[in-house]
C-alpha cells in the first residue's frame, strides 16, 4: 500500500515545495530520526555540493546549528560563521576581546555580545549563503526570516536556509516571505524538532566557539596558501 506523502522516506522539501528522492553516505536513504548532528549534517552536506568553493560561506545559526554548519563548511571548503535569532547591538566590538572562558561562565554579559566579540562576522557580499539550523520549527520562524532578511540586505549572491528537518507550515511562511528552504525531512505531524533526532545534547558555547574559531584559522592559512601560489 502505498504510504500518504507526508510519511513517505525519504523525503527533501525544497524552496519551490516540491518532495524528492535523496541520499545519503554511499546511498543510505535519510533517516525518520538522525542519530545525531553529524548524521544530519553530513547528509545535508551533500545535498548542498553545487555550492563548493571559498565563496560559499555557510552560517550556523545559533549555539546547536554551529557544529552542523562546521560539517558543512569542511565539506564545501566553505567559510564558517554564525548568526543569532534576535537582534544584536554588538556593544563589544570596540572593547578588547574577551577569552572563551568568559563565555562559558558568560560573567554578566549577553553571550551574542562576547561571541561578536571574539569571532566577527566574515562578509556575505556577492558570496552563497547558507544558513543552518538543526530545525525549523514554527516557534523559529519569524526569527529566522529576519535573520535570512538582515542576511538578505547584506547582497549575498544566493541565499538558502537549510535544516536537516523542518515543519512543512513553517517552511511554507518561510517560502511566501521569499526564503529559498531546503530540508531533508518534513514530516506531518511535525513535533519538535528535538524528537527528530536520538542525540541532540546542548552545545557548550566554548565548544562552539572553539570550532568557529578553528574553522576561521583554517580558512586563514588556505588563503595565504593560495596568495604563495
Amino acid at each position: 500500500m502505498t504510504r500518504p506523502s507526508s510519511e513517505r522516506h525519504p523525503l527533501g522539501t525544497t524552496s519551490a515545495g516540491r518532495l524528492s528522492g535523496l541520499a545519503g553516505h554511499r546511498g543510505e536513504p535519510t533517516p525518520l530520526r538522525f542519530s545525531d548532528r553529524s548524521q544530519a549534517g553530513g547528509i545535508l552536506a551533500h545535498r548542498l555540493d553545487h555550492l563548493h568553493g571559498a565563496k560559499t560561506v555557510v552560517i550556523g545559526v545559533a549555539w546547536g546549528g554551529i557544529p552542523l554548519a562546521a560539517i558543512i563548511a569542511s565539506h564545501l571548503d566553505a567559510e564558517l560563521d554564525w548568526v543569532a535569532l534576535r537582534p544584536n547591538v554588538g556593544a563589544l566590538r570596540t572593547k578588547a576581546p574577551p577569552s572563551v572562558d568568559s563565555i562559558e561562565g558568560n560573567c554578566g554579559f549577553d553571550e551574542e555580545q562576547l561571541l561578536l566579540a571574539i569571532v566577527p562576522h566574515c562578509s556575505v557580499k556577492d558570496r552563497s549563503v547558507v544558513v543552518v539550523t538543526e530545525g525549523i520549527d514554527n516557534h523559529q520562524a519569524a526569527g529566522l526570516h529576519a535573520a535570512c532578511a538582515k542576511l538578505r540586505g547584506q547582497h549575498p549572491a544566493q541565499l538558502v536556509l537549510a535544516a536537516p528537518v523542518g515543519n512543512p507550515a513553517a517552511i511554507r511562511l518561510l517560502q511566501r516571505s521569499s526564503v529559498d528552504v531546503l530540508t531533508l525531512y518534513s514530516p506531518v505531524p511535525f513535533l519538535q524538532a528535538d524528537a527528530h533526532y536520538v542525540h541532540l545534547e546542548p552545545v557548550p558555547p566554548g565548544e562552539a566557539v572553539s570550532m568557529l574559531l578553528t574553522a576561521r584559522r583554517c580558512a586563514g592559512r588556505l588563503r595565504a596558501q593560495a596568495r604563495g601560489m
